[in-house]
């Protein structure tokens, strides 16, 4: 230890010298050497002070030794339990919180300061003072998505730390961001799918009634396609991307600020599928959208009574729901979008407890303290009806499309974001609700009082248990649809294989 302070005079780097000076400072704590600590403690001091008055002042060299002091001298037995800090380490530690603003630096310092001292408001003028860094870099900042990071990391640290006027105030400025600021870039890639093949898809559709078309409309797979093939491209992609790999990632919501971030490898890997079922949800609500145009002009679109009834007598569901999926498509048809989903959204989650109440789970959540008693929401009752064999592919889209980390439009719904909806985005809605609707049956039917019969229709919610020409010309279209998802997300073609 006596060579590691000698060795402050010789022609060593700043660094160097911190990691020597820790070095001897970890020797001696352990092994109580109390008679060594003033020498080590003089010479921390000293390279403390250099280092932060110096123009080039680097942090490594600072906050090891910072956090050295901060622990407090040795004690002698019976003394108080109280570390004795020196008072220079304390001015040490405000004046690193001046000098190193950039956020990790600043927080660490902040978590310093908690940990360490024993003075409570010393401590909270450390944490404004961090607080204070993050926002000094956010005023700085004059692209959108920087500031909105600054400001992010402002509010999260606030709220941490229960400082609630900060926390306050970084909200308010992330909302007044002004959204010209924020630098979008949008990636276009040329579609692979050819009119011919949207054409061929489209024919099955061509039916001499109305009820016939529909009847293939609700035939049709998953839009978001096969969860496991899904998880193959996204793999894929972060295999072939050193970005994915490294760096995270944030997604906006439809209000423009930020709504989480994503970090860990399962994140990643969860956010690459997300973009792999929402290029084919982009391209399925055109197909789809386009079925049902196809059908309003072939057909004399019947009243919703009659289509109730027709739903209810060749699905034996429940009335109510198919009276809600019968209206929603009067009102695809008459082109109002937003009522459309603005009905079949809620519907899609009534569907759900309505089947898992006639299996009998156990979902209703009783009063307790202050919370009411209530049914859950479709984030956490659609795991349940997993648990009971719902295919995975269908719960995939339910969840792409209404709930985070999808398009959540369902949330969005709800508080009143959601103003202009396109019909493609109907289209989809319309299906995700005709794909529980119709496996929900009435509950005085036979099949009600059957639950292993709805049990065994969960794997398969559309029904097919063979395949038909119709299957194959959804295979074929798929197919040319992953070579797009595959074109697009970076995954090799396996015509460019060896």
């Amino acid at each position: 230890m006596e060579a590691y302070v000698a060795a402050q005079g010789g022609n060593f780097s700043q660094l160097d010298k911190s990691v020597m000076l820790v070095r001897a400072w970890s020797i001696l704590r352990p092994l109580k050497l109390k008679d060594l600590e003033p020498s080590v403690e003089s010479a921390m001091m000293t390279l403390a002070e250099s280092t932060l008055k110096a123009d080039a002042s680097a942090p490594g060299t600072v906050l090891p030794i910072l956090r050295c002091l901060l622990e407090g001298r040795l004690k002698e037995k019976g003394q108080a339990n109280r570390a004795d800090i020196p008072a220079e380490a304390i001015d040490y530690l405000f004046s690193a919180l001046d000098r190193y603003k950039a956020d990790h630096l600043s927080m660490q310092l902040a978590y310093m300061a908690r940990d360490c001292l024993n003075d409570k408001q010393l401590i909270d003028v450390a944490l404004r003072k961090a607080a204070s860094n993050l926002l000094e870099a956010a005023e700085q900042a004059i692209e959108g998505h920087a500031k909105a990071h600054w400001l992010q990391q402002a509010a999260k640290f606030a709220r941490k730390f229960h400082l609630d006027d900060i926390q306050r105030e970084c909200v308010r400025k992330l909302q007044a961001i002004d959204p010209s600021t924020f630098q979008w870039m949008t990636i276009r890639a040329a579609s692979t799918v050819r009119p011919s093949d949207i054409e061929s898809y489209l024919r099955v559709f061509d039916q001499p009634e109305l009820v016939d078309a529909l009847d293939r409309f609700f035939d049709t797979p998953s839009p978001t396609g096969s969860r496991k093939e899904n998880e193959k491209i996204a793999k894929n992609v972060i295999d072939n991307s050193l970005t994915a790999k490294f760096l995270g990632t944030a997604t906006y919501g439809a209000h423009g600020l930020p709504q989480k971030s994503y970090g860990t490898d399962s994140e990643k890997l969860q956010h690459e599928i997300n973009g792999v079922e929402s290029v084919a949800l982009g391209i399925q609500g055109e197909i789809l959208s386009a079925a049902l145009d196809r059908m309003a002009d072939a057909h004399v679109i019947p009243p919703t009574g009659d289509l109730a009834a027709w739903l209810v007598e060749r699905y034996g569901s429940d009335p109510g729901l198919c009276t809600s999926l019968a209206e929603s498509l009067l009102l695809y048809w008459g082109r109002d979008y937003l009522s459309c989903i603005q009905l079949a959204m809620p519907r899609v989650e009534a569907s759900v407890r309505s089947i898992l109440l006639l299996l009998d789970e156990p979902i209703y959540r009783v009063e307790e303290d202050k919370s009411l008693g209530q049914f859950p929401g479709l984030g956490t009752m659609l795991p349940l009806l997993d648990k009971h064999g719902f295919d995975p592919d269908w719960s995939s889209f339910i969840r792409a499309l209404l709930l985070t980390p999808g398009r959540n439009l369902r949330n969005l719904g709800a508080h009143g974001f959601l103003q202009d909806v396109d019909k493609q985005t109907a289209a989809l809605v319309i299906r995700a609700l005709s794909v529980v609707a119709l496996l929900a049956p009435e509950e005085t039917s036979k099949k009600a009082c059957d639950t292993r019969q709805i049990r065994d229709s969960l794997p398969f919610p559309t029904g097919r248990t063979r395949i038909t020409f119709f299957d194959r010309a959804l295979i074929a279209f798929s197919s040319r649809l992953n070579s797009i998802l595959s074109a697009r997300l970076g995954k090799p073609s396996r015509k460019g294989r060896n």
